[in-house]
């Protein structure tokens, strides 16, 4: 299935790219190249050079040139090349790659690879909530070898918890606990709630919750295309408004690599007025989400890529429960935008046929 192009995807955290060095990503199967000009603006290019098709990641970064391995040739930020080391220098016209439109914000490079003319950025989502300018922040990325919306599917019905995360976050109360489903345009929620829990390792741990303790959760899951997840887990004594800790907010991007993997970008944020104490936690929360994604949900997603291969998932006729409800409604809006894409483009392509002929 095609990738919905027209939409903000994360390429990179912003600690990653470097005016010394190239940063190299796959994204929606395309070899993108990322790196900072010495002003510190950053910067994405196709990967490939026009020339001889070398990649230019294995050339140098030179004062915000970008020298091709192969000839030499040198180009600049807007992708054109602005130095030919051959014969008198001549640079022809259309000797330049594909710069793609990129916002940094949030912490994060956000890269557009669609129509440049439409590169809105209001159309990014609000992560004010891991902006580092005004939070704790802990940054992580995780490659999963699974299509985007299996990753969103996973999240999208926690009820999974219970039987893959059993020693750490999940417990015997998950799978029977209250689910409400919402959609509102194309944004989708889950919400579960869980009462009467006894907490789970974790849980306990990190909220210093006593063992004798009864707890009632809140884990609301909200999906916006094409692949941001935002988590927020709410966490009080059974019966009353008492919380444990403090409202809990996580943002995920997951970023097509190609159909069958992903670059599954996490954050986790907290008020900077928490200071030592909310840096340990966000770090601890962003390096047991990696924990979790490479040990526990990471194989059984990878075993289900290889099982859908490459059918489209529906096409295989799965058999539904209700606890797919929200899965479906995400997988059902992204099928909708693709479709429109597409046949946007069709027509745009069939009317400049028709304008030449």
């Amino acid at each position: 299935m095609p990738f919905l192009r027209n939409a903000w995807y994360i390429a990179a955290w912003a600690e990653e790219l470097s005016s010394e060095k190239l940063l190299t990503r796959t994204i929606l199967s395309a070899p993108v190249l990322l790196y900072r000009e010495p002003s510190g603006a950053a910067v994405a290019l196709s990967n490939i050079c026009p020339h001889r098709f070398a990649p230019l990641h294995k050339g140098k970064l030179d004062q915000g040139l970008v020298e091709c391995p192969y000839h030499g040739l040198a180009f600049g930020s807007d992708g054109r090349c602005k130095r030919n080391p051959h014969g008198d220098g001549y640079i022809p016209a259309n000797l330049k790659v594909r710069s793609y439109p990129i916002v940094e914000r949030f912490g994060a490079i956000w890269i557009w690879l669609g129509d440049p003319d439409r590169a809105d950025e209001s159309l990014l989502p609000d992560f004010s909530f891991i902006d580092p300018k005004h939070n704790l922040v802990a940054h992580r990325c995780v490659p999963i070898k699974a299509n985007y919306m299996l990753i969103a599917e996973n999240n999208l019905d926690l009820s999974h918890l219970q039987f893959m995360h059993p020693n750490s976050v999940g417990s015997d109360k998950i799978a029977n606990s209250q689910l409400e489903i919402i959609q509102e345009g194309n944004t989708v929620w889950s919400k579960r709630r869980i009462y009467q829990e006894k907490p789970p390792a974790y849980i306990s741990r990190v909220r210093s919750i006593p063992e004798d303790v009864r707890i009632d959760r809140l884990l609301e899951v909200r999906w916006e295309p094409p692949g941001i997840v935002t988590l927020v887990i709410d966490v009080t004594r059974s019966g009353t408004a008492e919380k444990f800790g403090y409202l809990s907010h996580s943002a995920q991007c997951l970023t097509p690599e190609t159909e069958s993997s992903t670059h599954q970008f996490f954050a986790f944020g907290l008020p900077k007025e928490m200071g030592e104490i909310g840096q340990k936690f966000v770090e601890s929360s962003a390096d047991t989400a990696v924990f979790a994604f490479k040990e526990e949900d990471g194989p059984i997603l990878d075993a289900q890529q290889e099982t859908v291969g490459d059918h489209e998932f529906m096409s295989l006729e799965p058999i539904l429960l209700p606890i797919d409800g929200a899965a479906i409604r995400a997988r059902r809006t992204m099928n909708q935008l693709i479709a429109a894409e597409v046949e946007a483009a069709q027509v745009i392509k069939q009317v400049t046929k028709s304008a030449i002929n």
